[in-house]
């Protein structure tokens, strides 16, 4: 098994050195181990470990660090994440110092979709969904309060991606990221990723 704190590397290639991290988050069901993926096709080297791998819910897998559960401002890794991208969700992201530098792809989802596809994978897990009713409007402050706290951050810059338009436009969503994060990606790499299939939670009307 791989020790939480050496990252196993996890892209065939990296674009280039840099002195930034770049941060995926969102809430939970919204995308973001897509997005881990799309990234590492795209050239981007990720900041990730093999203790959780994939299943039913994430068949790619979940690309994640187990120290970010337990992430701190003074966490002694994340200087070791500079070049790299590294999953953390919300509310976590922000138990980042404020001044680290950092881009932010922060990835939203219909809300319908979210609560609809966290409730499938706590049924596969054997495991009660939450109330929707009161998780939604958690979920809606979570997102809220962290635009806020980012927005504030002096080392921080924040690009918000739709999850519809990863994979309805999973082309001009890469070539947007590149744009933002100021590095060269291979757009149609990334795009080949997305499984349109895997979309199992869907609302027409939104």
């Amino acid at each position: 098994m791989a020790n939480p704190g050496s990252p196993v590397p996890d892209s065939p290639r990296t674009v280039q050195d840099r002195s930034r991290t770049i941060v995926v988050s969102g809430l939970p069901r919204c995308g973001t181990s897509l997005l881990m993926a799309m990234l590492r096709a795209g050239g981007v080297p990720l900041f990730t470990d093999s203790l959780r791998t994939a299943d039913d819910s994430n068949p790619r897998g979940y690309f994640e660090y187990e120290p970010v559960k337990r992430l701190t401002p003074d966490a002694p890794w994340l200087p070791r994440t500079a070049g790299h991208a590294v999953k953390i969700v919300i509310p976590l992201v922000r138990r980042l110092p404020p001044d680290f530098p950092c881009d932010v792809l922060l990835l939203e989802r219909a809300m319908p979709e979210i609560l609809a596809s966290q409730a499938a994978m706590l049924c596969r897990c054997g495991m009660p969904a939450a109330d929707a009713r009161l998780l939604g409007p958690a979920f809606e402050r979570e997102l809220r309060l962290t635009h806020e706290t980012l927005a504030a951050w002096t080392g921080c810059r924040l690009l918000t991606l739709q999850h519809r338009a990863l994979l309805s436009r999973p082309f001009e969503a890469c070539e947007e990221t590149a744009r933002f994060l100021r590095i060269p990606l291979d757009s149609a790499a990334m795009a080949a990723v997305v499984d349109p299939t895997l979309h199992r939670q869907r609302k027409e009307s939104l």
